[in-house]
């Protein structure tokens, strides 16, 4: 994913996680939460090249 990037299941379990410690009302979406629309092209975000 890269810098930045964020793994959609991941972060549904993070959110709900922080959700119950929280108890908050309603669960909130993902993408209430993250947007990757301002985030650079996935190849600009890597770090180390991709193995062979």
């Amino acid at each position: 994913y890269g810098v930045g990037g964020v793994d959609d299941e991941r972060l549904r379990d993070a959110v709900a996680l922080v959700a119950k410690a929280y108890d908050l009302p309603t669960l909130p979406s993902p993408s209430q939460v993250f947007d990757s629309r301002f985030l650079p092209p996935v190849d600009e975000r890597m770090l180390l090249p991709e193995a062979e």
